[in-house]
């Protein structure tokens, strides 16, 4: 996947836009268990905790819709459909 990135393939768009809908999907109900548990000693504990988990929820949010939109999300030369 990263090759195909840093290639600019066109074709990681549909692998992409999966991994990204269910990275991010995943941690809509984790995000929420850690807002709503009352395992946490303090509230620093929990938004720190919360703060540290939310990257991996925009990032694959953001990746999924960005190379949903697009057809050629790297341009038309943006590489061959080989796989």
């Amino acid at each position: 996947g990263f090759k195909a990135f840093r290639e600019r393939k066109n074709w990681i768009r549909i692998p992409g836009v999966v991994y990204g809908a269910h990275t991010a999907t995943t941690l809509v109900p984790i995000l929420a268990e850690i807002l709503h548990s009352d395992s946490f000693p303090d509230e620093a504990a929990r938004w720190k905790l919360f703060f540290i988990y939310l990257p991996y929820l925009i990032v694959p949010a953001l990746m999924a819709y960005v190379l949903g939109v697009d057809d050629k999300p790297f341009g038309a030369k943006g590489g061959t459909n080989k796989l």
